[in-house]
């Protein structure tokens, strides 16, 4: 068993493990079929901002705003 531990480099999103690892745990708590519904259901909503928005949805999915907004924009929704 391997066992990486987090380094300063682990959080440059240059280290192939980690980026896979990142991407299971996003698909794991916040599945893209799930994502999209609650994407629709809170435009619906018109909330006032983007800030808003973001933390509507992680509230919904039990995450940080900041783990919500980088799904967010590795589904498409916000550019970088």
């Amino acid at each position: 068993m391997m066992i990486n531990k987090r380094d300063d480099l682990s959080s440059q999103a240059t280290n192939l493990e980690e980026i896979e690892a990142n991407g299971f745990a996003a698909e794991l708590l916040m599945p893209r079929t799930l994502m999209m519904e609650a994407i629709r259901r809170q435009l619906s909503f018109g909330h006032s901002s983007r800030e808003e928005f973001v933390t509507a949805i992680a509230k919904e999915f039990d995450v940080s705003v900041d783990a919500m907004g980088f799904r967010l924009m590795n589904l498409g929704v916000f550019s970088n």
